[in-house]
């Protein structure tokens, strides 16, 4: 199969198979440019001149290539002009340096494309934008998960955790009142807020029941005054006189 093409990762050429000391073959050398070409356009200083290299470029002077692939000049001028010949790459003179260019770099090597952050909240979350969206001169609001009493009677009844009506009620008044908001966002689940509701009025009865209970009661009479009010107003009791 001839066709299509195939990734590979630059750490193959940190390998040991390819780290191996031999004199490098023709196709080798083209792979080792390829290897060697900038992914992207930039500077670089050789001699103290800087030099700018395009993508798909690299500074290569005759004697850095030949040590590298163990090629004699002749060698290597004979296969840079061959390359030529074929446009595969490109020479040019910076100040003195050479720089080879890659033809078709860029055909092969496409850029990685810019991930734009998309408009909609909702497409990035999977959640609903509860914000105000504006079209033209009109604002459209999102409306929040509403319920009608019946149904959250009917649920605070069916619940996992079973409510009271009193708490499904208060419930359903506090969230009528708030238009249904809380803490000035719209509620997205009625449901899931009613749990966190009903757990907080447990708590509060619980509290206020184990108030009452430690608290006195208000009608029964303190023994201490008890006993003073009856050394002080003894009970008065009957005399029955003897029949005539």
């Amino acid at each position: 199969m001839t066709d299509g093409f195939f990734k590979l990762q630059r750490r193959f050429f940190t390998h040991w198979l390819w780290k191996e000391e031999r004199v490098m073959s023709r196709a080798e050398a083209f792979l080792d440019l390829l290897q060697l070409a900038c992914f992207m356009p930039t500077k670089q200083i050789v001699s103290g001149c800087v030099l700018d290299v395009p993508r798909g470029g690299m500074v290569a002077s005759e004697r850095y290539l030949c040590a590298r692939w163990e090629w004699s000049r002749t060698k290597l001028r004979q296969y840079l002009d061959v390359l030529l010949a074929e446009r595969m790459i490109e020479m040019k003179k910076d100040q003195g340096n050479t720089i080879l260019i890659l033809c078709n770099y860029g055909h092969w090597n496409s850029q990685p494309e810019e991930k734009k952050p998309l408009e909609d909240h909702s497409k990035t979350s999977g959640r609903p934008n509860h914000k105000k969206e504006e079209k033209g001169e009109n604002y459209v609001t999102h409306t929040s998960d509403r319920a009608t009493l019946a149904e959250v009677i009917g649920y605070a009844r069916s619940a996992p955790v079973p409510m009271s009506a009193d708490c499904a009620i208060a419930f359903h008044d506090e969230m009528e009142a708030a238009g249904w908001l809380r803490k000035g966002q719209p509620v997205h689940d009625w449901r899931a807020a009613l749990r966190r509701w009903a757990s907080h009025w447990n708590q509060h009865s619980l509290a206020r029941r184990q108030n009452q209970e430690a608290r006195p009661s208000r009608h029964k009479p303190h023994p201490h005054r008890q006993e003073k009010s009856r050394r002080e107003f003894p009970e008065h009791r009957t005399t029955t006189l003897p029949s005539a």
